[in-house]
């Protein structure tokens, strides 16, 4: 069975926008045809997704369909998609529909992110056993809180709970680290974009920004160095 190909089908409540989209972030359009019924199909390297209109999607809501893309170089293609959306967007999506999630090291042994398209179709960029987690150096209730905060954040995409779970341990961040407070103000500004709380976003970014690092500290922190940058764009 070497050449089979299994090759995910969504819904879509506009076939031009939904291959607009994914065009954007740097696919090829494989098909389009509009009648007699629409059906559209697209490609970036070994992944292909194809589409069928589905009239009665409910804006702004996710659709239910999902598909796992495991991959070996999540950077880069994260880096991308990141790219062509600010260009696109003039920001980085962290809210409504189209959205990308940020590239988080989620849980002990994957690094992953999450797309959601125009159609609230979810896809989930996973490179697992290539890349493990930053060595925890304290196990305190705010590096706790932070942990758990990124699995609701980013693996179950939730990040309502992801913030209520991690604020009751930032009442206590003045006691960590700088290196553990900026970890976590930048976690608590990422999540606060994926909730469009702007007064929420702009607190810990600014929280994030008046603490001082010593160089070798920033080395630590580099990752969240570049989240910070996304968020302040």
């Amino acid at each position: 069975m070497a050449n089979e190909k299994v090759v995910p089908l969504y819904p879509a409540a506009d076939l031009k926008v939904t291959l607009e989209f994914y065009t954007m972030l740097g696919f090829t359009v494989l098909y389009e045809q509009h009648a007699p019924y629409a059906y559209g199909s697209v490609s970036l390297e070994n992944i292909q997704i194809d589409f069928f209109v589905n009239k009665a999607l409910v804006a702004n809501q996710e659709t239910g369909h999902m598909c796992l893309v495991v991959l070996t170089n999540i950077d880069e293609l994260h880096a991308a998609f990141s790219s062509q959306i600010k260009k696109t967007f003039g920001k980085q999506i962290r809210s409504g529909f189209p959205r990308v999630s940020g590239l988080n090291d989620a849980r002990k042994n994957d690094r992953r992110f999450n797309l959601l398209d125009p159609s609230g179709n979810r896809l989930t960029f996973i490179q697992v056993g290539e890349r493990l987690p930053k060595a925890v150096k304290s196990n305190t209730p705010l590096v706790k809180a932070m942990m758990g905060a990124k699995v609701f954040a980013y693996s179950k995409d939730d990040p309502q709970l992801a913030a209520q779970h991690l604020d009751k341990a930032l009442g206590k961040a003045n006691s960590e680290s700088a290196v553990i407070q900026f970890q976590a103000f930048v976690l608590r500004a990422d999540i606060a974009a994926a909730l469009d709380d702007t007064a929420t976003l702009e607190k810990y970014v600014k929280a994030a920004k008046n603490l001082v690092l010593e160089e070798h500290q920033k080395l630590e922190v580099q990752e969240e160095l570049g989240r910070l940058l996304e968020l302040e764009m």
